[in-house]
């Protein structure tokens, strides 16, 4: 959805994560209560590799299209797992109304006094560049314009962000396109290679074959699966499979992060003695860090629609004819997945929730695009490509015999 993103650092060092409510969808397209289960799954998921130590998040709260209830704020910060409310160091709230301030305050103590402790709240971009590097952070441009609308007097001066802003409005109400230095930032989803040094994450299929010593240049050789991968299943198979939200609760940040970096060191390191919730994030940090992602969202968006799933086997097998380690990789984790599923009874992890924890890792674009999404029209259509990912990952659960089927 893009409500959440990276937004560097602070200058105390300190990462940061951006929430920009100029993103949130219309609450007449959705219910926001199914949407909280769904983000809650999505950002935990999604920031579960960002989030391994002190954090601190940037809150632009206006302008707001749309605005969720405080009932709605204290529900979804109340499932928030405790090392994402435990690390998080500093909240900066841009842009909020006296009143506004004056209910958050009253809800931060209902919440958690400690929280109210760690906001503040600015009334300029140019107050938040003080703490933060604002050249290195995209600003919505819904953000800077309604900054630009606010009294003069609020301004010390004007930072290269307000003329860019304006340079931009200038000429897009005289129908030019002037792509500004801070709100439209291009990626490519086709991670780069991991550096040296690391063995295991963020290496493609392909790399990591080689770190353990196995030539897959020949098509017609045996079918690699990662050891690491092997590995961690197998951990999580014998020992999680009973634990109520696996592959949903996060382990502390410090476990997290000390057990990838010795992973990323070490990669024939004993993997049985990790906390099983650890070595199931870790497999979920894996598979997002691959460079080429495991599912296009392009084949994703090509093929859901009412397929019948031998024929979506035969195409999925045709997609992935010069990559077959990427298929047999596929094919052997919707296969583990399942096993999963047969135990929800006791790990309530349901089909439907193992789609919504692994579509974020699974399926990615492979194309660059704008990383802010500038209304909340598309910030509707993002939810919706969001539940098609989800959905495709649950039919390749429930119909794997069909799917993957050598016949």
């Amino acid at each position: 959805m893009h409500l959440f993103y990276d937004g560097g650092v602070d200058h105390f060092g300190t990462k940061t994560i951006v929430f920009s409510a100029c993103h949130l969808p219309n609450p007449n397209d959705f219910d926001y209560d199914i949407l909280l289960n769904i983000a809650l799954f999505y950002i935990v998921a999604k920031l579960e590799s960002y989030v391994e130590k002190d954090y601190a998040m940037i809150f632009f709260s206006s302008p707001a299209h749309h605005k969720p209830s405080w009932i709605w704020l204290l529900k979804a910060y109340r499932q928030l797992d405790h090392s994402f409310k435990k690390n998080l160091k500093a909240l900066y709230v841009l842009h909020m109304s006296k009143s506004y301030q004056h209910v958050f305050n009253l809800a931060n103590k209902i919440i958690s006094p400690k929280f109210s402790d760690k906001v503040s709240y600015l009334a300029t971009l140019d107050e938040l560049d003080k703490i933060i590097d604002l050249a290195h952070v995209k600003i919505p441009h819904e953000v800077v314009e309604y900054e630009l609308a606010l009294p003069h007097s609020l301004f010390g001066y004007h930072h290269h962000y307000y003329h860019d802003q304006s340079q931009h409005a200038h000429h897009r109400n005289n129908g030019h396109h002037h792509h500004t230095h801070h709100h439209h930032h291009y990626q490519a989803h086709q991670k780069k290679e991991a550096p040296t040094g690391q063995f295991v994450f963020g290496r493609d299929l392909e790399a990591l074959a080689k770190v353990e010593g196995v030539d897959i240049s020949d098509q017609q050789s045996d079918v690699y699966i990662p050891t690491v991968v092997q590995k961690l299943i197998e951990h999580v198979r014998s020992n999680g499979l009973q634990q109520e939200g696996i592959f949903r609760k996060s382990p502390s940040n410090a476990d997290l992060s000390k057990a990838r970096n010795e992973l990323d060191q070490n990669h024939s390191m004993f993997i049985e003695h990790l906390d099983v919730h650890t070595a199931a994030s870790l497999l979920k940090m894996f598979l997002a860090g691959l460079p080429r992602p495991l599912i296009s969202s392009e084949f994703v968006t090509m093929h859901s629609q009412n397929e019948d799933a031998a024929d979506l086997g035969h195409k999925l097998r045709c997609h992935y004819k010069d990559k077959p380690h990427h298929f047999a990789l596929l094919q052997y984790l919707v296969f583990f997945l399942a096993q999963v599923s047969e135990h929800a009874d006791c790990n309530k992890m349901t089909i439907h929730n193992l789609a919504i924890v692994f579509s974020p890792s699974l399926i990615r674009s492979t194309v660059a695009f704008d990383d802010i999404l500038t209304s909340p029209a598309d910030a509707a259509v993002y939810l919706g490509q969001m539940k098609l990912h989800m959905a495709f990952i649950e039919f390749l659960i429930k119909e794997k015999d069909a799917i993957f089927s050598t016949r």
